[in-house]
């Protein structure tokens, strides 16, 4: 049995392990760490781990050499930090610690990675005369949360850097993210999120479930892995309003959200919404939201500035009304049938830098829902459980005169529990079925 301590600077970052045995002969922990490390950092990527020896002094025992994360190699200027040093580390040259203040005998290791930067291989480059015939010394495979499924090699459990490129601890068990320790073995966060809700509505849920195709970089939240940039030749000429809102090929964007609601985030009434329901049985809701996306990219060949690295830009505002039914609650109990109706109008403009021209678009869309709705309460927990059924009809113009029509269905099924106000949980499953937009008119077309 070991106890094992951290330390901590002011920036989160781990300065200090150290691992102390139970002595039984004591019946105490021993008087003198077994294990005692200390680590320097630029940012956050770890620069030196020296050990403290007996004698008070330190003797260097790793050095660490990093270069771009996922962020950098897949389009980032510069990043070494973007995607929080995932896939970033490069070497680590190990020295034997043979008690004297300065090392000696140093070793080489190289990092080779998978798509999502979770160490694969570690290769000894100092041995061999022949750098083509350096010996691969530590081999990992993976469950989809970090779980280590395999490791091989003389130097696979002495190396700490393995899934997401996070140190590890084989003491505990878990990894060193930046803001918070994430265990494996429980796919979760041992601590909630910093960010709360903004970061998700489950403060302890580890890359939305969805590990295999997501990345958390630092702890707060998770993203979609980057994925290497095609040739925008496939676009035609460019991308499209939608492709720079939701297509994740286009890595070097900034984003900016607005928004303005009636109702709380929370559900709970703010003094606005309670005013207009002395004069509204109905549960109103009422949105106002402002998006804007900028996306560089090198224009393809064929438009007015090919070859150069241009921004292009989409801004969107909208403006969403919905009145909602919920059942009386009797006691505890909540339960019978829901409706909602609403409208939502929106209007939208792209610039593409690559022509430089502007085109724009309208749309409105309405949607009605009916469903069922159980909730119940209970000493310290809330359930609470939906379904759903929507039909949505949206009608859009375009700037070069298309009107078209697009009819959607849907069904969402939604669970959420909540216990002594402070852990929640839910899940929701929704499924789309939609027409293929058909054309009205080309107003001012042929």
């Amino acid at each position: 049995m070991s106890r094992v301590d951290f330390g901590y600077d002011s920036s989160w970052r781990r300065v200090r392990k150290t691992v102390t045995p139970w002595d039984a002969n004591t019946s105490n922990w021993a008087s003198a760490p077994a294990l005692d490390r200390k680590f320097l950092w630029s940012g956050w990527r770890l620069l030196l781990e020296t050990d403290v020896l007996a004698s008070g002094g330190e003797a260097v025992l790793r050095k660490f050499t990093w270069g771009l994360d996922l962020a950098g190699l897949n389009g980032a200027v510069n990043s070494l930090e973007q995607a929080g040093t995932i896939g970033g580390l490069l070497a680590v040259r190990k020295y034997d610690v043979s008690g004297a203040p300065e090392p000696d005998d140093p070793v080489d290791y190289v990092y080779l990675y998978d798509a999502l930067g979770n160490v694969g291989q570690v290769v000894d480059w100092s041995q061999p005369t022949n750098q083509a015939a350096a010996a691969v010394v530590a081999h990992y495979e993976y469950d989809p949360y970090g779980g280590v499924t395999k490791a091989d090699g003389a130097y696979a459990s002495e190396n700490a850097w393995r899934f997401s490129t996070k140190q590890w601890d084989d003491e505990t068990g878990l990894g060193n993210w930046l803001f918070r320790p994430y265990s494996a073995s429980m796919g979760r966060w041992l601590t909630r999120d910093p960010i709360e809700e903004e970061g998700g509505t489950h403060l302890y849920q580890f890359g939305g479930n969805r590990s295999i195709n997501a990345i958390d970089a630092s702890g707060l939240t998770h993203e979609d892995r980057w994925i290497p940039e095609p040739s925008l030749a496939a676009y035609g000429g460019g991308p499209t309003l939608g492709d720079l809102f939701t297509d994740t090929r286009f890595p070097n964007c900034h984003s900016e959200r607005w928004e303005f609601r009636l109702d709380s985030p929370s559900g709970r009434d703010n003094w606005l919404i309670s005013l207009l329901k002395q004069k509204l049985s109905e549960r109103l809701r009422v949105r106002l939201l402002f998006q804007k996306r900028e996306c560089s990219f090198c224009c393809p060949a064929g438009t007015l500035h090919a070859g150069q690295c241009r921004f292009s830009s989409s801004e969107s505002w909208s403006l969403a009304v919905e009145l909602r039914h919920i059942p009386p609650g009797v006691g505890d109990w909540a339960y019978g049938w829901t409706a909602s109706a609403g409208v939502s109008g929106s209007v939208g403009i792209l610039w593409d830098g690559c022509s430089d021209t502007r085109s724009g678009y309208g749309c409105i869309e309405g949607r009605g829902c009916v469903g069922g709705m159980l909730r119940g309460k209970g000493p310290g927990l809330v359930v609470e459980g939906i379904v759903e059924g929507c039909v949505i009809v949206k009608l859009c113009a375009a700037s070069d005169g298309r009107v078209t029509i697009q009819v959607c269905s849907s069904a969402r099924a939604v669970g959420r529990g909540e216990l002594l106000e402070f852990f929640r949980y839910s899940h929701t499953f929704e499924r789309y079925w939609c027409s293929s937009p058909r054309q009205l008119a080309a107003i001012g077309g042929t």
